[in-house]
Formats: C-alpha cells, structure tokens, sequence
C-alpha cells in the first residue's frame, strides 16, 4: 500500500483545514502506511474530532472495522439498525426492518420503528 504524501491544505487560527479529499486510505498518526507501526503506535497516536456527521460514501457498503481490526468500545446514545435500503433482507428470513436500542436504568428496550411496538430485553443478572 504506497504511503500517500501529507495532507497540505490552508490553515487557519480556528484549526480548519477547508475540504480535503483523499482518494484511498487515510493513517492518522503514523508516518509509514505499515498497519503494524500504526496499531504499534497505540491509542495516544492521534484522535479525531468531528463536529459533523460522517457519511460512507455509498449506502450499504462499507465497514467500519474488520474482522482482524475491531473496534474495542463504541459510545453511542440510542442503537439505530436499519437494512431496509438494502435490495434483500438478513440472511435468517429475508425480512428487513428499522430498530432501536435504547438503554434505562435497569433494562434495555427494543422499539421497532416500522410498528411502533415496544419490547424489554428479558435480562438475567449474574455474579
């Protein structure tokens, strides 16, 4: 994987870069394209910051990890899954649907965004 060069761009006191487009991969914090020296680099490499979304940049297609290189933790207010803009549904019946996963106190809940039914996951405390 050849190293793309730095990113070079205008500057400005309020830490904008303008738009960048960058075609291929992007390593944040690491001077080699090497995935060994960047994962050895460690979570104080760099972080981003984002005050926008982020969008793919075709639906449905790419992955946000990988089976070799997960994400640890993933921080997030309510869970959204949806799969209805794919042509086929899941593997297990072929349906689609549009969820939520959203958290209380003492029980999860499951609110199905089609139906407008409500579900408690049924939860067993362990030891």
């Amino acid at each position: 994987m050849p190293l793309v060069g730095p990113v070079t761009s205008s500057y400005s006191e309020s830490g904008s870069f303008g738009r960048n487009y960058i075609a291929g991969n992007l390593i944040i914090g690491a001077t080699t394209a090497s995935v060994s020296a960047s994962k050895a680099l460690g979570s104080s490499a760099a972080n981003i910051t984002v005050s926008g979304s982020i969008f793919p940049s075709e639906n449905d297609l790419h992955d946000l990890g990988s089976a070799a290189y997960q994400w640890r933790d993933i921080y997030t207010g309510d869970f959204h899954l949806k799969n209805t803009g794919r042509d086929e549904g899941n593997v297990i019946d072929g349906t689609k649907g549009d969820w939520t996963i959203q958290e209380g106190r003492e029980d999860l809940y499951l609110l199905n965004n089609e139906t407008g039914k409500k579900f408690k996951f049924k939860l067993e405390e362990i030891e």
